[in-house]
């Protein structure tokens, strides 16, 4: 940190010298003393603060923006909790007064006034402070705050886990001021932090048989000691010597104060528990100077932790010669409930998830967390508006260091099995599930405006990636020592973007726009494709095309056969350009990146063959199960089938498809398969191509076109099966998605052609053959849903008409229906349910006829009411029998299969229906999802031998649906019914209580296409 006053350097004991940012940077200075007690009885901090703000900004300020991040926890309206529930999170919603937490008290004084300050709505954890006095340039004022914190039990970052202490985001803090102006920001879980730099003189008081470890250097000469006995005690634990136990001692009657001291940070963080293994070394940087590595953890990590102060150890060395050295005499990490990732910096210090087994992915994440010093602790820029800057550059780092120490970068997500053809790591496979689908955002984006996912990618994915290119354009060495002198000229300051890029420029003497306009200031992409070639001489004239918009630079590489000759880097562009390049001698074929160094969307045209016929083509190989992308082959994906019903028997088959994940713009998928029983072939099969846009309304657009066939009907008295045969176009928007807003919409048009075998009889009853009969289904569809944990919902209209010919007469009709799915969550996870329903006809000529025909609606959706056939059945016409009482959640949704005998339930005209659910408040034993149900359906009868009464046609019904395998198996079981469902069931021969049982599996939603859609989207 660099000030105007000379006297700050000799205060704060900064070097002098070094490159200045701009004339008009400038940067506050707040320094920091806090005396607190910590009652864990009740889980409070009692706490005396001193604040002295030092006004460098070239502004006189009247007032002060001061974080009190702590309140985030007060209340469900915070944006915490709402960041919360938009990432399907419950938990903290549903706590307890007990369990949330924020100040019971605090209050503000200066220059011995007391201050009126109030809170900046809608946020309760950001106040405005009105200062006594303005505060003009280069002064300085002194502000106290007398508080009590209620500490939370852990939901993110704050709080208790029984006596288990992480008190970090604790105290009242400033917000940063600079040349943008004031940054307020809400405490959230997803997006970090901003804060100015200072010097901490931190008291805390508690019993005497804690273990703690902070932010500072420990000044206590008694907590010295006491820590020496602890690293005794650890070591006879490691060898064995003293059992291990997970229980917590009671807390000594005695207290004690300890007191920790830091120098240029910006933030400062302790963790307490009485539990606490100790280990610490020193640690020799490259640069000569000597620094404590040390760990804290609990005995349930012993053989994970017992080499954790190593792995800081090797973390300070590597980053202090990649990046700079480590200006603190000490880093620490701790093993701590956290609930907000695997783990969380502060300076000097962090915190990991106690849950972690795995060594190398302690190591992993310890070499991060450890290397947030740098970019955070260090170069402290703003991580709710610039994550990028410190998790991507980070994440950069961390991924060499593993490829250093563990010879690879990516944690192995996917097994090697599925990696044989393919030379895409574990992140571009990740950034481009989402890239392609254009459900990407710009990394340069305000935290609270992503999704998850979107955060992920944009933070911790795609910046490495970027980074890895600029490395293989530069070299490693070029790069890290770019980023050195990055480091040199901003730390201890707030770098922004433009920081960033303008140091590196300078020192690469590079343009890099590509990079942190293109990369990480959008979502735009790299899509290069080798288009023509033709020898010139001695050169090859090659032209290629971009369809994105990122300029970057890219490599073209010259082979014989397998042998690499030559690769040359050229600049970046967009459209098309034609190149000139020298050619190797033998050369057989050129490839544009073929190792993965730039963020290209689409590689199946990056290579061509330079003579010869089909030069771009690539050969088809045959892959068992699922294999990532491959550029040297077309991979034609397989997988064995094994399915039943009743008409078709065993049915054996092969799936074949060209992709799952990520996404491509053409997907097919083909499932032949052979009934045994019938001996014929079966299956079905879908073509399909996607259009992205990566900005306006509409984000998706797929056309596609869908077939099967299989049997849906047999006569065993006339020995004939009869066959369907389904297939149709469709076209699909999928709508943009507001963020932060969890609602998602799609609209959908599709054109059916349903082929049935129906038999034929003559006058006297005799079958006499097969014949076909043709319909089609015509149908507009909207979805749209907020799948929130708490109080989701989701709605869906209809409309759709049809034609077909019945007994020699045409019959029309037009159909429109709306379903709306609401749930009310009155616990974490637990939701009374509630399905609405209500479908009539604008045209119908068979209600005219009295007759039930394809296309009438039903109070349960059973097979043979299945008339597009939308679902899959094991036994469509079954009457009775296990096959006979599977039901569909759609239409009416009623738990009531009486098969196709009866009419009952049937409508031409009207069907409304609820559906009532509820979760019970506890769950069963073995995990049992039991549940009480109550339907009630009307539907207005409109065939001959229907009832014209309408309290005959008010079903009503009651009872319990079983969950099993999650919600992939439903079974139903009626207890109370109405006087007409009674009758009907005696008169159907199921009057005892087994035998009205009906059951539901979803096997329409096992499409793995479908699954990758509702997955991403999430």
């Amino acid at each position: 940190m660099r000030h105007l006053l000379v006297c700050c350097f000799a205060v704060l004991g900064l070097p002098k010298g070094e490159a200045q940012p701009g004339s008009d940077y400038f940067q506050q200075e707040v320094h920091h003393r806090i005396e607190v007690r910590l009652d864990d009885r009740r889980h409070r901090l009692d706490g005396r603060q001193q604040i002295t703000y030092v006004n460098h900004s070239p502004d006189t300020l009247r007032e002060i923006y001061m974080h009190l991040w702590p309140n985030a926890y007060s209340t469900v309206h915070s944006a915490f909790a709402k960041q919360q529930l938009r990432n399907r999170q419950d938990e903290f919603f549903f706590a307890t007064d007990e369990e949330r937490g924020g100040y019971a008290h605090i209050a503000f004084m200066a220059e011995g006034d007391t201050l009126r300050w109030h809170y900046l709505e809608p946020h309760p954890d950001i106040a405005l402070l009105s200062l006594p006095r303005p505060l003009a340039p280069g002064d300085s004022i002194v502000i106290r705050s007398t508080w009590l914190l209620r500490l939370p039990r852990v939901f993110s970052r704050l709080g208790h886990e029984g006596q288990s202490y992480m008190i970090t985001q604790w105290y009242p803090k400033p917000a940063v001021y600079d040349r943008e102006g004031w940054h307020p920001m809400p405490y959230l879980d997803m997006g970090e932090f901003y804060s100015e730099f200072g010097n901490f003189d931190v008291r805390i008081t508690l019993p005497r048989n804690y273990v703690v470890a902070a932010t500072g250097t420990l000044q206590t000469p008694e907590e010295v000691s006491f820590l020496r006995k602890r690293m005794e005690q650890t070591q006879a634990r490691i060898r064995g010597e003293v059992p291990p136990s997970d229980s917590v001692p009671p807390s000594d009657s005695v207290m004690k104060t300890v007191r920790f001291t830091a120098t240029d940070v910006h933030d400062f963080a302790w963790f307490a528990d009485k539990r606490f293994n100790v280990q610490m070394k020193e640690v020799e940087l490259p640069s000569g100077k000597k620094v404590t590595a040390a760990a804290y953890f609990l005995d349930n990590g012993l053989d994970a932790w017992k080499r954790a102060h190593e792995y800081v150890a090797r973390t300070l060395r590597f980053y202090s010669e990649k990046v700079g050295t480590y200006p603190w005499p000490h880093a620490t990490a701790v093993q701590g409930p956290l609930d907000a990732g695997g783990g969380m910096e502060y300076p000097m210090i962090t915190v990991l998830d106690w849950s972690i087994e795995e060594p190398e992915e302690l190591d992993r994440l310890i070499a991060h967390e450890v290397g947030h010093n740098w970019f955070y602790g260090i170069l402290a820029s703003n991580e709710r508006m610039h994550a990028w800057m410190d998790e991507g550059i980070n994440s950069y780092y961390e991924r060499c260091y593993m490829k250093q120490f563990y010879g690879r970068a990516d944690e192995a997500l996917v097994p090697d099995l599925f990696k044989r053809h393919s030379r895409m790591s574990e992140n571009e496979l990740t950034w481009l599930a989402l890239a392609r689908a254009a459900l990407d955002l710009p990394p340069d984006m305000d935290a609270w405006r992503q999704t998850q996912a979107a955060y992920l990618v944009g933070a911790y994915v795609k910046p490495p990636l970027a980074l890895h290119q600029l490395e293989a354009l530069v070299g490693a060495d070029r790069l890290d020592r770019a980023v050195q002198a990055y480091f040199d000229q901003w730390k201890f300051r707030h770098p922004g973007p433009d920081d960033f890029r303008q140091s590196l420029e300078q020192a690469l003497g590079l343009e890099l726009d590509w990079l942190v306009g293109g990369y990480f200031g959008s979502n735009q992409t790299v899509d290069y494709s080798l288009r023509k070639l033709r020898r010139k001489g001695k050169a090859l004239e090659l032209t290629i095309a971009n369809r994105g918009k990122v300029a970057a630079p890219f490599p073209l590489t010259l082979y014989r056969d397998t042998t690499v000759l030559q690769t040359h880097w050229f600049d970046g562009f967009t459209g098309r350009r034609t190149l000139t390049l020298p050619l190797a001698a033998g050369a057989t074929r050129i490839v544009l990146d073929p190792d993965h160094a730039t963020l290209d969307l689409y590689r199946h045209d990056n290579a061509m063959r330079i003579s010869g016929l089909l030069r771009k083509a690539r050969p088809l190989r045959p892959v068992l199960l699922w294999q990532l992308e491959s550029d040297k082959y077309g991979l034609v994906n397989g997988l064995p089938v094994l399915s039943w019903d009743r008409y078709d028997g065993l049915m054996p088959g092969l799936l074949l498809y060209n992709n799952i994940v990520p996404h491509r713009r053409w997907e097919w998928q083909l499932l032949p398969q052979w009934s045994l029983r019938q001996r014929e072939l079966v299956g079905m099969a879908r073509l399909q191509r996607h259009w992205w846009w990566r900005s306006g309304p509409v984000r998706q657009l797929t056309l596609g076109w869908s077939g099967r066939t299989y049997h849906y009907f047999d006569n065993p008295a006339w020995s004939y099966t009869l066959r369907y045969a389904r297939q149709g176009v469709f076209l699909r928007f999928a709508f943009r998605q507001k963020e932060p807003i969890s609602f998602r919409h799609q609209f959908e048009a599709s054109w059916r052609w349903i082929h049935e075998e129906q038999a034929r009889f003559d006058t006297l009853g005799n079958f006499t053959g097969k014949e076909q009969a043709r319909r089609p289904v015509a149908r507009l569809l909207w979805t749209g849903r907020n799948d929130r944990p708490v109080n989701p919902w989701q709605l869906q209209g209809g409309l759709e008409g049809s034609r077909l010919d019945y007994f020699g007469q045409p019959h029309r009709y037009v159909r429109l229906w709306l379903e709306g799915r609401f749930a009310y969550t009155y616990d974490s996870g637990r939701h009374i349910s509630a399905r609405f329903f209500v479908g009539g006809f604008l045209h119908n000529t068979a209600a005219r006829r009295g007759f039930i025909l394809p296309g009438a609606w039903n109070l349960t959706a059973q097979g043979f009411n299945d008339y597009a056939y939308d679902r899959f059945f094991a036994e469509r016409w079954a009457a009775d029998g296990l096959w006979s009482r599977q039901i569909a959640a759609a239409e009416g949704g009623m738990k009531v299969a009486l098969g196709p005998a009866y009419l009952q339930g049937q409508s031409n005209r009207l069907v409304v229906a609820l559906n009532l659910e509820a979760d019970l408040p506890k769950d069963l034993p073995l995990g049992l999802g039991l549940k009480p149900y109550f339907d009630i359906g009307y539907y207005e009868g409109a065939g001959i031998f229907q009832p014209d009464d309408w309290r005959d046609n008010l079903w009503w019904q009651g009872g319990l649906a079983l969950n099993l395998f999650g919600k992939q198996l439903r079974v139903f079981l009626p207890l109370i019914n109405s006087d007409n469902l009674e009758f009907l069931y005696d008169q159907s021969g199921r009057s005892r209580l087994w035998s009205r049982l009906v059951w539901t599996v979803p096997f329409e939603t096992y499409d793995p296409w479908r699954i990758r859609e509702w997955l991403l989207d999430r």
